[in-house]
């Protein structure tokens, strides 16, 4: 990704800032976006491709870290009692990694454990204290730490998995009197909601939404 960001003309870029208004130009039609950086940028598409994020019922803080990333963890220190809230790849990895770390792991699924044969038994081998509940968590969250069926932890790690970004559904002027999504906007990647998303199929979508627009530029 470093690699990718170091070969984009930045001159062409509006980076480290979001979109805080849309609105539509009836007379020349174009799309004026204000951003949160003061500036603003009028064009005749736009293309949204914004991922996905993590999904958790809980809210992100100093004690929740919500979705993966080593950079997420860093700071956690040896003794530290985590929380792990997951069955997934992410979870399992992140359990290991924290354990590695010195940290006192504690493994709670949804139902049953989904991580891949490899990471399930480096699971079993590290003795995590692995858990299977089936229940809503009553999990407490305080300036210290966390508090889950009686039991106190220094931090709760969620990993539940993605979801796409709703980013588009904020602006309800890109869409037309049916709820159809405008002719001029595109949505590619996560955002359209794959069943098996991946970076081939992103790259794809691109490539084809690409062509879409040279082909409707060209020819106005």
């Amino acid at each position: 990704m470093a690699a990718i960001v170091a070969g984009i003309d930045t001159s062409h870029c509006e980076l480290s800032c979001e979109l805080t208004q849309i609105q539509r130009n009836q007379i020349d039609p174009a799309w004026r976006c204000q951003l949160s950086n003061g500036r603003a940028m009028v064009a005749k598409k736009l293309v949204f491709a914004c991922g996905a994020a993590p999904v958790s019922p809980f809210a992100q803080s100093e004690r929740v870290i919500v979705g993966p990333g080593l950079q997420k963890i860093a700071h956690l220190q040896t003794g530290d009692r985590v929380l792990v809230l997951g069955g997934g790849d992410n979870a399992a990895e992140h359990a290991l990694i924290l354990q590695e770390m010195g940290c006192s792991v504690v493994m709670l699924v949804r139902h049953a454990l989904r991580a891949s044969a490899v990471l399930a038994q480096q699971l079993r081998a590290s003795q995590i204290d692995f858990r299977v509940h089936g229940d809503a968590l009553p999990l407490h969250v305080s300036a210290s730490g966390v508090e889950l069926f009686g039991e106190s932890y220094d931090y709760a790690a969620v990993y539940y998995g993605y979801q796409p970004s709703t980013v588009v559904t904020d602006f309800p002027v890109l869409y037309g009197p049916e709820q159809q999504i405008s002719r001029d906007v595109f949505i590619l990647g996560d955002m359209t909601g794959p069943s098996y998303p991946n970076i081939l199929l992103t790259q794809g979508q691109a490539a084809v939404v690409a062509k879409q627009i040279d082909h409707a530029l060209s020819g106005d």
